[in-house]
């Protein structure tokens, strides 16, 4: 069906999925997932909550908007996590993910989310459905942050 898509040299940015899980890569090790016709995306936290900076938090659920740029992972949801507010925890709408340094922060609000990203030479992300984005991926295997991708 995609006799002409790009395939990375590197497995982890060519694989797309199969079956009933679609796959989206960001940068390694960060990938979003989703269950077709079952849930939203979703992306996986590697570093322990107690670590991160974002308290019970093991994934980011629903993630609408994603961008990459410098080698940071930037995603937007709108999702609230009802537990949260049991555990009388703040929800994060903005989310910056450093694979290099192995750090992983969320943001409650936009000012503080754009201050931060300011330290790593981004004014502003360039935010991408992240639907689109899936589609953009499983027909041409590029995206803008994917290594050998023009």
């Amino acid at each position: 069906m995609f006799k002409f898509r790009h395939q990375s040299a590197d497995p982890f940015y060519s694989d797309y999925g199969d079956g009933d899980l679609i796959r989206l890569p960001l940068l390694k090790p960060y990938v979003a997932e989703q269950l077709v016709k079952k849930t939203g995306w979703m992306i996986d936290l590697f570093v322990s909550p107690n670590e991160n900076g974002i308290p019970s938090y093991i994934d980011i659920f629903y993630p609408e908007k994603v961008s990459v740029k410098n080698n940071v992972i930037m995603v937007y949801t709108t999702y609230k996590p009802e537990y949260l507010q049991t555990l009388g925890e703040k929800s994060f709408y903005w989310f910056v993910l450093l694979p290099e340094e192995k750090r992983e922060t969320g943001f409650d609000n936009k000012t503080d989310f754009l201050n931060f990203i300011k330290k790593y030479g981004i004014d502003s992300p360039n935010w991408q459905d992240i639907d689109s984005a899936f589609q953009q991926f499983q027909v041409t295997g590029c995206l803008s942050w994917i290594p050998d991708c023009k």
